[in-house]
């Protein structure tokens, strides 16, 4: 598992890379898919910071969602032939260590998936929504949860 700073420094790029392509609006797909893998860094690194979650009045040791479906199974949580994928097993943890932004989390998780296998393409609003809304509320979040300085900024070209 990639140290905290490792996730932070991969959100940073990230955001560099989105306020590139961003404001044109012609690639909404992929402003929402790198907007998504953006919020999977900042939460994998605050995982890395907190170490511990309660789940169902447990808790568990962890340092980000690789570990946590065997942490659950050895915890009593989830049964051992349950089939999690690494990115449903974040939003357990993000719905139970960090309520105040799960709801942000699991729309953009939603709408690159949907970008991804399904629609292909967002509108103009929809992605304004995504990155100005969800994705800066879990930056935003971060940076004052964890006393960070992510650039919450996406209007901005310049880099």
């Amino acid at each position: 598992m990639p140290p905290s700073n490792h996730h932070v420094n991969q959100a940073a790029n990230n955001i560099k890379f989105l306020k590139t392509f961003y404001l044109s609006y012609m690639y909404n797909d992929w402003a929402i898919t790198v907007g998504f893998y953006t919020a999977v860094h900042v939460i994998e690194s605050a995982l890395c910071e907190t170490k511990k979650l309660t789940i169902k009045g447990k808790e568990i040791n962890i340092e980000g969602s690789e570990g946590l479906k065997v942490e659950l199974i050895k915890n009593g949580i989830i049964m051992p032939n349950v089939t999690l994928s690494t990115h449903k097993l974040r939003i357990l943890a993000v719905e139970y260590a960090f309520p105040d932004i799960s709801a942000y989390y699991k729309n953009l998780h939603d709408m690159a998936w949907q970008a991804r296998y399904i629609q292909f393409s967002w509108s103009q609003p929809e992605t304004y929504f995504a990155i100005e809304y969800d994705l800066k509320s879990i930056i935003e979040w971060y940076n004052t949860r964890f006393k960070k300085t992510l650039e919450p900024n996406f209007k901005s070209k310049k880099i």
